[in-house]
């Protein structure tokens, strides 16, 4: 039997919100024994092609090859096969991309909250893009502002 999931990516940003993604991510490869991929996308900036921004993107490349490796020793012990991945383009397209090429069956992202009073706000938000450009499901995680107190509405 075929599960539901079996390649699940969770886009990291190496910011404390994607610890969440990464959470429901692992408890849902986990259930649906599935690989976990956690996909950190540099930004593309088009630029010409010259020493100085190849330097620029080996060292971006670097701190996100170590940045990786923290968020991988979060998920040490699972028993599932987990992989990083390090990407240059543009953050939307590149994770819609990967997802394409890679039978990605499931996005895990972090997202900001809705916010009924200004409604149009989160339109140019990566995960909204990616949700409209990728043909396979997304799970958006929403926490919070952290300066809400429990059981605050947005």
């Amino acid at each position: 039997m075929k599960t539901i999931f079996q390649h699940i990516l969770v886009p990291v940003d190496f910011t404390d919100k994607n610890l969440a993604a990464i959470d429901v991510a692992r408890q849902l490869a986990r259930e649906h024994s599935a690989k976990l991929t956690l996909l950190h996308v540099i930004e593309f900036i088009d630029f010409p092609n010259d020493e100085e921004i190849k330097n620029f993107y080996e060292k971006l490349r670097a701190r996100s090859e170590k940045e990786l490796e923290k968020l991988l020793a979060l998920l040490a012990g699972e028993e599932m096969l987990v992989a990083v991945e390090t990407i240059i383009n543009h953050r939307s397209k590149g994770i819609a991309l990967y997802a394409a090429e890679n039978n990605v069956d499931l996005i895990v992202m972090s997202s900001h909250p809705f916010n009924p009073s200004q409604p149009s706000e989160g339109w140019g938000t990566v995960s909204y893009q990616v949700s409209a450009l990728c043909q396979c499901s997304i799970m958006l995680i929403k926490q919070p502002p952290t300066d809400m107190e429990p059981g605050d509405s947005p």
